[in-house]
């Protein structure tokens, strides 16, 4: 299974999600699609999405006391709220049914599909991590780069130069 996407300069990517196959028959092993065609396919927003986190605070709000009470979430808690995590994540589909209509997108029919195909959630739950990773790596090499580009003063020496380089007078 080939996963690969490239990085978009817009972040709706990261909230609006990726073309997910879900069928690898039909993609030839392509797990993530530019295209997705006549389907089948899931679009999923990452983790970090507002989707995604909100749905899962949702459940573990409910939870409150008992995760309180135990000083963590509970392995039954947790999957609940990551699959409801999973199913606010996902923004469309292309989806047939066994007649060959079309079956329109809801959050109840992903939650239908998810409850009968056990494979999808991890399937989305592994590019929605994926494009969580992804979003935090970017972040911190853009922060990376600002930091460094930006602590360069117009000599062009970086200012962690070694303590003995400070005060020296250049030799000429």
């Amino acid at each position: 299974m080939k996963f690969s996407f490239s990085r978009a300069d817009d972040p709706a990517i990261l909230e609006e999600g990726i073309w997910v196959s879900l069928d690898d028959d039909v993609f030839h092993n392509q797990l993530v699609l530019d295209d997705p065609g006549e389907g089948p396919a899931i679009r999923v927003a990452s983790t970090e999405s507002r989707r995604y986190t909100n749905a899962y605070d949702r459940v573990t709000r409910k939870q409150q006391d008992v995760i309180r009470a135990q000083s963590w979430v509970p392995p039954d808690i947790r999957s609940a709220a990551e699959r409801e995590g999973i199913i606010a994540a996902c923004t469309d589909w292309r989806v047939k049914d066994d007649d060959g209509k079309v079956v329109p997108f809801s959050h109840q029919a992903v939650r239908n599909l998810l409850s009968t195909h056990l494979g999808v959630q991890k399937r989305l739950e592994l590019i929605a991590g994926n494009l969580s990773r992804y979003e935090r790596e970017g972040e911190a090499a853009d922060a990376e780069n600002l930091k460094l580009s930006s602590a360069t003063p117009l000599n062009g020496k970086h200012p962690a130069m070694e303590e003995s380089q400070v005060g020296e007078t250049p030799s000429h």
